[in-house]
């Protein structure tokens, strides 16, 4: 509540009786202000010790004695006199639209004056001493002092009669205290309410959270090993490349098995001719038995080779016939 009577003193600085333009800047700061007091509560607390704090707090102007059971205006622009009374659900706004204008005006209620429920007061309205407006008037303009008017519009229906006692009854501080914390209490339901639900939307948030790193990790967690069975079938279905056969142990001349030989081709003269080794000299080079009697036998070979190219050349010569 003090919160709300602050800014609202800060939001409606400067404003005073007048016509200002409706949509205007005045008439913008003051729905903002209304608004801002619906929301603090203050009309919880309407009939409780602290609404008159609230209206002085506003920049009322409140007297002794005073029964206030309504919201002041947030304009400030409210004078009640000592002694007077105002009933419950009053509309003591002080200004109201007029076609494209905005009126505002001050409410003066004097010394010993009573305000009926739900009544209506227009700006610039004064209700005179010990006068009487009856619950359900609109009243605009001057009442005077000592008459009653009730209506709407209100008008003059008689003299103001006060059938009860002169004296006001005395107040007990220690009832009033309760009444007023009870008001508090009251106005501070929506408040407990919206605290509640905030938290247990915390609760829930942080629950998610929690819910969602777990979530998460679950879900990393499955990734990654179904990525590590991936690597693990992969890596199955490549062949292992075998280790190398260990080399052959030397031969007796000092070469190793499975070398590459040399082989040799006869010519038509009887000689020989190197080149590269066959497969089948190859093969047949790598048995050591067999490479032996190859070379035991090759001059045999080259022997035999030479002496049937003779033979053939002696039987291509024509033979001598004799005379």
């Amino acid at each position: 509540m003090a919160y709300a009577a602050l800014f609202v003193r800060m939001l409606l600085r400067g404003i005073k009786s007048g016509v200002y333009p409706r949509g205007g800047s005045v008439h913008t700061r003051l729905w903002c202000a209304e608004r801002l007091v619906e929301a603090s509560g203050a009309a919880n607390i309407s009939g409780a010790p602290w609404m008159i704090h609230f209206a002085r707090a506003l920049g009322a102007g409140i007297g002794r004695d005073v029964d206030l059971h309504t919201l002041p205006p947030v304009t400030g622009l409210l004078t009640v006199g000592d002694g007077a009374s105002v009933e419950p659900e009053v509309d003591l706004a002080g200004w109201w639209i007029d076609g494209d204008q905005v009126r505002i005006g001050a409410i003066v209620i004097k010394p010993g004056a009573t305000v009926g429920a739900r009544s209506t007061l227009f700006p610039d309205t004064v209700v005179g001493r010990d006068a009487v407006v009856e619950p359900g008037s609109a009243v605009r303009g001057r009442v005077r002092a000592g008459q009653l008017w009730a209506g709407s519009p209100a008008v003059k229906v008689g003299k103001a009669s006060h059938p009860w006692p002169p004296e006001r009854p005395e107040r007990h501080t220690r009832w009033a205290a309760i009444y007023a914390l009870s008001a508090l209490v009251l106005a501070a339901i929506p408040l407990l309410s919206l605290a509640a639900g905030l938290a247990v939307l915390g609760v829930a948030m942080w629950h998610d959270r929690i819910l969602e790193r777990l979530l998460v990790s679950r879900t990393l967690r499955a990734c990654h090993e179904r990525q590590l069975a991936r690597r693990q079938r992969r890596w199955q279905d490549v062949p292992v490349p075998a280790a190398p056969p260990p080399p052959p142990p030397p031969r007796p001349d000092g070469s190793r098995a499975g070398e590459a030989g040399r082989s040799f081709t006869l010519d038509a003269a009887g000689g020989h001719a190197a080149g590269p080794a066959s497969p089948l000299h190859s093969q047949f080079s790598r048995s050591p038995l067999r490479s032996a009697s190859f070379q035991s036998s090759a001059g045999g070979v080259r022997r035999n080779h030479s002496q049937l190219a003779s033979s053939a050349i002696s039987r291509s010569r024509p033979a001598k016939v004799s005379p």
